[in-house]
């Protein structure tokens, strides 16, 4: 598809295409930082909540394993590894 430009030059709408090309990335960096900063705040919010509920020692092993199981079933694309827990 050819969409015709007329009165302004080559040159004027290539500025255009940049500065509007560059709008679009600032805001797609911008949201991916955001993503990534909530995503490490949910896992360390899971993180504290299963130190202060003292899930360590012999039980706490298996109850993150389960724990990670059950969020990887509802978050499907989420790293939600014991390990990451």
């Amino acid at each position: 598809m050819t969409i015709e430009v007329s009165h302004i030059n080559e040159s004027a709408y290539n500025e255009i295409l940049r500065q509007a090309v560059a709008v679009i990335d600032k805001a797609r960096s911008s949201a991916a930082k955001s993503v990534c900063t909530a995503a490490n705040l949910a896992h360390w919010s899971i993180g504290k909540m299963l130190h202060e509920q003292k899930v360590d020692g012999r039980y706490g092993d298996g109850i993150v394993k389960r724990l990670s199981v059950d969020l990887k079933q509802r978050y499907p694309q989420m790293g939600l590894s014991p390990r990451q827990l």
